[in-house]
């Protein structure tokens, strides 16, 4: 409708309103053209000038500023943003790198830590367990022995109760059957009573009853008289290795069968001395052989001398003199010896005495005269004395005497000692300021000596496990029902034991395992570190490769074409669709030339 309406009003022109028309639109083409070539002129002139005409301003196409992304010195320029990116991806490789090797160490130091601690705790929870099961065994053992030794009293005041006996005239051949269980169950080598005598009439009555019991000859340490078949005390077995087979027995020494009769264990001394008679050889002792002196009760209470041997008691009362005797050994009598005179005795019978409370002694070791010469068997071995009372009949304060065990520390626990206890230190310490170092023998259940002194290792005294003195005093009272006095309490000897871990049981659950896991996991990590760094250098290396390329193109085409010329190509590369190759007029112009033209 339109193009109708504007044909018919050209049509209805004049020829001069045409020609006008026309001589109008050809200006504007002409124009346009003008205006195109002086643009080209003017591209040329630069192009081959080898100058811009607009070099120090920007360059325009289309309205827009291309001079940033032609200048390589702009923020926009490829070369620009390269540097960029190059050192974002830097930065971000240094904190994967970072972030990595943090990974790493904490996940290394946490499996460490945490390996570490759980063996540690583990070590510490196995100590725990063997010490308090050692030191519960302490404690038991300890009131056992005085249980035992409180049972054997009230043993003996039942037959001083069934005979009317009182200290003086206390005897009876069932000693040994008495005590067995006692040694037995206490693991104990010898178990004896003395009398307490307190004066010298007490001292006669007790003489004369014992020669009278003995017939003024030998005591022995079993319940027989002396079997010697030398048929005197001055002479001696001479061929201790000869043997003599005995029916039922086997093949026994002659060295045995008289040790055997000088102890009183045998019982059938006829029979003895008919079968060692021309067998078993006596005479005296050789010049160079020290004779012990045997001394009959005609001859009283003794001692042990300057020189080593049995000579008359010459101390103080009060008196403990031993009489009713059963031993294990090679012991020889060792009757009527006066405790007292002994040094690591006199102590414990004095608080015995003192204070009626029973109590260990020191510990002392089985050395000298008295055990080279008498008391034989277990040389050297540390032992201690526990001394109960034994009161009169009716009486909780006349003391009759005292019953003595002699302690074996090797075997003072005879029950099974818990696993991994020979991994551990024994420290048996006293008030009386004695300390011994022992370890455990599992092979045997016996405790091996270290030495004197605490000895355990300082680098885990911070683990020990120990009883207190207020045990050992509850262990007393249970058994006598009496404890120390808190007054007199430095009298005493009273025991404390402490346990500490050693290196060998560290080692048990300590180990190198936390180690080896934290480089096991480091390793991991140092694997996937090793892996980004692959990674990233083939990625760099073909970033490197491509953008060399681009470079070297980016370096062709600018030797080929002066800058305006790649402006204009890169204006051309966006508006080659054709979306600005014609503008709106000139469409409108090309339309109405269609319509003056039908």
């Amino acid at each position: 409708m339109v193009i109708k309406d504007k044909t018919e009003s050209f049509r209805g022109s004049s020829d001069e309103e045409v020609d006008g028309y026309h001589a109008g639109r050809n200006s504007r083409n002409n124009n346009k053209k003008n205006d195109d070539n002086v643009s080209v002129d003017s591209f040329d002139v630069q192009s081959t000038s080898g100058a811009s005409a607009y070099s120090g301003a920007p360059s325009t196409f289309g309205g827009k500023d291309h001079s940033n992304s032609t200048n390589g010195d702009g923020s926009d320029s490829p070369a620009a943003l390269v540097r960029t990116e190059d050192f974002a991806v830097r930065l971000l490789r240094v904190l994967a790198i970072v972030l990595l090797l943090a990974a790493a160490a904490a996940a290394g130091s946490m499996m460490y830590i945490f390996t570490s601690r759980a063996e540690q705790s583990s070590f510490e929870r196995s100590f725990d367990e063997i010490a308090s099961k050692i030191l519960e065994s302490f404690l038991e053992e300890t009131t056992a022995k005085f249980w035992n030794a409180r049972s054997l009293a009230a043993g003996l005041n039942g037959v001083m109760d069934s005979g009317s006996m009182n200290k003086t005239h206390l005897f009876t051949a069932a000693w040994e059957e008495l005590s067995e269980e006692a040694r037995l169950v206490s693991d104990v080598n010898a178990v004896s009573f003395a009398p307490f005598l307190f004066d010298e009439d007490e001292l006669r009555g007790f003489r004369e009853f014992t020669i009278d019991k003995t017939d003024g000859g030998i005591p022995t340490s079993g319940p027989n008289p002396i079997c010697n078949y030398c048929g005197s005390q001055e002479l001696i077995n001479t061929n201790p290795d000869a043997t003599i087979e005995i029916g039922g027995i086997g093949s026994v020494s002659c060295g045995a069968i008289y040790g055997s009769g000088q102890s009183g264990s045998v019982s059938r001394c006829e029979f003895v001395l008919e079968v060692t008679e021309d067998v078993c050889m006596c005479g005296p002792p050789s010049p160079d052989e020290v004779t012990l002196p045997v001394r009959t009760t005609l001859e009283g209470m003794w001692m042990i001398g300057d020189d080593g041997l049995a000579v008359d008691d010459t101390t103080s009362p009060p008196w403990n003199p031993v009489w009713l005797m059963a031993q294990d050994g090679e012991s020889k009598s060792t009757f009527l010896y006066n405790q007292m005179s002994e040094p690591e005795r006199r102590r414990v019978l004095n608080g015995l005495i003192k204070h009626k409370v029973p109590s260990f002694s020191e510990i002392f070791s089985r050395e000298g005269a008295y055990y080279e010469n008498y008391a034989k068997g277990s040389q050297g071995e540390l032992v201690t004395s526990l001394a109960f009372p034994v009161f009169e009949l009716d009486s909780d304060e006349d003391l009759a005497g005292s019953i003595t065990l002699e302690l074996y520390w090797r075997n003072f626990i005879p029950s099974n000692f818990p696993v991994d206890g020979d991994l551990v230190d024994v420290v048996i310490s006293n008030t009386c300021g004695q300390e011994y170092t022992f370890r455990i023998d599992e092979a045997n259940n016996e405790l091996d000596l270290v030495g004197k002194g605490n000895l355990h290792d300082t680098k885990f005294s911070s683990y020990v496990k120990s009883t207190e003195l207020e045990k050992y005093d509850d262990a007393v009272r249970l058994a006598s029902g009496v404890s120390p006095p808190d007054e007199d309490l430095d009298q005493f000897c009273r025991y404390q034991f402490f346990v500490y871990p050693t290196q060998d049981l560290q080692d048990e659950y300590v180990t190198d395992e936390p180690l080896i896991f934290t480089i096991i996991v480091c390793t991991i990590f140092v694997f996937t570190t090793a892996v980004f760094f692959l990674y990233d250098f083939f990625v760099r290396r073909r970033q490197r490769l491509v953008m060399d390329r681009a470079t070297r193109t980016g370096e062709i085409v600018s030797s080929l074409f002066p800058e305006n010329v790649r402006a204009r190509l890169y204006e051309s590369n966006i508006t080659k669709s054709g979306t600005t190759a014609k503008t709106d007029d000139d469409d409108h112009d090309d339309n109405n030339n269609k319509k003056s033209y039908f």
